[in-house]
């Protein structure tokens, strides 16, 4: 997606750099608003700017996002700002992370940062055991999602998740495959 962020990075020879990093994200969902003029009457509010022009028939498109950070094992970055994946595969590929929120989602969080009851009630949809349930809690308790305008993505990437360590689970590392020409 369009822009950089500024983030530090622990160099080899443990000394901290701040690099500039691109923005990238995983499209979750798209969502359509139906209404706008009427949404905007009863808020009693304007459509930023830059906005109107993604009005048609009034109707505007989202997409619901979650953030990408670089790995923290990566410390240099390509013309783009990429991410470089540490060791042979530093040729061709980049190393990313999920992003963490700096507090819980209310949506699943009490203020202490433990289950609410709406994720206790729907606790069947994360998962068949308590276990699976708590992971999934953890993993996602600090999820960091935005809702962007479809016009910010810039150009679509090649992203797998890793597998931990000797299972068939997935972890929270992203690798993502540069196309060289």
């Amino acid at each position: 997606m369009a822009g950089v962020e500024t983030e530090e990075v622990i160099l080899p020879d443990g000394s901290k750099e701040e690099r500039k990093t691109t923005l990238c994200c995983q499209a979750v969902c798209f969502v359509s608003i139906d209404g706008v003029a009427d949404v905007l009457d009863v808020m009693n509010t304007d459509l930023p700017t830059d906005m109107e022009t993604e009005v048609r028939k009034d109707c505007i498109d989202f997409a619901l996002v979650r953030y990408f950070s670089p790995h923290p094992s990566t410390y240099e970055r390509d013309t783009d700002y990429r991410p470089i994946c540490p060791g042979p595969l530093r040729l061709n590929h980049c190393l990313w992370k999920f992003s963490e929120s700096s507090r819980c989602r209310l949506s699943m969080c009490n203020r202490d940062g433990t289950p609410n009851r709406s994720f206790v009630q729907q606790g069947h949809m994360f998962g068949y055991t308590q276990e699976e349930r708590l992971q999934v809690f953890q993993a996602e308790k600090r999820a960091y999602f935005g809702l962007l305008s479809p016009n910010s993505v810039q150009r679509l990437v090649h992203m797998t998740p890793e597998f931990l360590d000797d299972t068939m689970s997935l972890s929270d590392t992203w690798i993502e495959t540069v196309t060289l020409m």
